[in-house]
Formats: structure tokens, C-alpha cells, sequence
């Protein structure tokens, strides 16, 4: 420093101070898949900076907050509706000022199936030795797929058997079948292959 009023009198340098700039924390999430409802999946924050991190996320209704939490973190989730999660806020705790991120990445959509509705189902029948015998069911989904079960053991369509990955089961002979229990499963197969079961009553 030197005083200019006078004739050039002059301080010594004072001591030299750093600056340092810190990297703003980074994140992206990713999870994008399809379930069906009623069941979960994870979200993985992939966050980066120092570490550990403070996070608000957001639903697109409600927004919440993870605290310290590092990457590569796993949040399980079961939206009732369609939902893309997206990060808002970013602070990284292992930086002196506490750096907040200004930008996010990708995002993580969760689409939600509603499960098969069956509305009719499978009926007990009393047929002669020798008849044949059929069971039905009656479902509304978006894409559904059935599997017949004898005694909780999968059937294919073989010898006396048809039908067993369609909604009804035939048989063309039930002779040697007494006291044989009958269900199907019907899965929504436009989410995951989450199966919904309704017994013979």
C-alpha cells in the first residue's frame, strides 16, 4: 500500500491470500421404468462434488428432502399415479460454502399400471366321467396374459387340456380328474410381471 499524498511513501507487500473456488455439485436421477400399482422401485441419485449431499426432490406435486445422503443413493418409491421425479436442489456439505447446484440432470419417470380387475371367476363344475368341462375367467386390463394352474402346478396345452394361457381352460375328457383344483393367474403384462391371482371358488 502506498500513500500517494506524500512523497512516495510506501509499506511493505501485505502477505498474499488464496482464493479458492469450489466445483458447484452436480445430479441426475435415473429409475425410469413401468410398474403396476401397489408395488415399489428405486430412484438412484447420482450426485457429484465432495460429498455428502443435501437434496430436495419433487414428484411433480410435493418436493422432499434427503439429507446427508451420498451418490449413488437409493430411494424406494410407490406412486399411486404416473410421476416424473426430478431433482431441485443440490447442497454439498463437504464444501466450505456449502455450494449449492444450479443445474440438474436427467430426470426419472415412474409409470404406474393399474392391476387386472377380474370380474368374473372361475366356477365350481359337477360333470360325468367321460364329459367335457370348461373354466372361465373374465379380466379387463390393458394387456393381459393368463396361466392355468391344476393343484397349483402350471398346465400347458396338453393332452386333455386347452386353452391354458387363454382366459378359458377346456378339458375334453375330466374323467380321472375328481377333486382337481382349478385357478388361473392374470398378469398386466404392460407393467411389470406383477401377477394377480383369483382362485377357483
Amino acid at each position: 500500500m502506498t500513500e500517494t499524498s506524500g512523497p512516495g511513501c510506501a509499506l511493505a507487500a501485505t502477505t498474499a491470500v488464496t482464493l479458492t473456488v469450489e466445483t458447484l455439485p452436480t445430479g441426475s436421477l435415473s429409475g425410469t421404468i413401468g410398474i403396476c400399482a401397489g408395488t415399489s422401485t428405486n430412484l438412484t441419485f447420482t450426485l457429484g462434488g465432495t460429498g455428502t449431499y443435501d437434496v430436495d426432490y419433487t414428484d411433480g406435486t410435493s418436493t422432499f428432502t434427503l439429507t446427508g445422503i451420498s451418490s449413488g443413493h437409493l430411494l424406494s418409491v410407490s406412486p399411486s399415479s404416473t410421476k416424473t421425479y426430478t431433482i431441485t436442489r443440490i447442497k454439498d456439505n463437504g464444501t466450505s460454502g456449502g455450494c449449492l447446484g444450479t443445474s440438474f440432470g436427467a430426470s426419472a419417470v415412474v409409470t404406474v399400471t393399474a392391476n387386472p380387475v377380474i370380474s368374473q371367476v372361475p366356477l365350481a363344475q359337477t360333470k360325468c366321467s367321460g364329459s367335457a368341462a370348461s373354466f372361465s375367467v373374465v379380466a379387463s386390463g390393458t394387456t393381459l396374459s393368463y396361466q392355468w394352474y391344476e393343484n397349483a402346478v402350471a398346465l400347458s396345452n396338453t393332452g386333455v387340456y386347452s386353452g391354458a394361457l387363454s382366459s378359458t381352460l377346456s378339458i375334453s375328457n375330466v374323467a380321472g380328474l375328481n377333486g382337481k383344483q382349478y385357478s388361473v393367474v392374470v398378469t398386466e403384462t404392460s407393467g411389470l410381471a406383477v401377477r394377480w391371482q383369483r382362485p377357483r371358488q
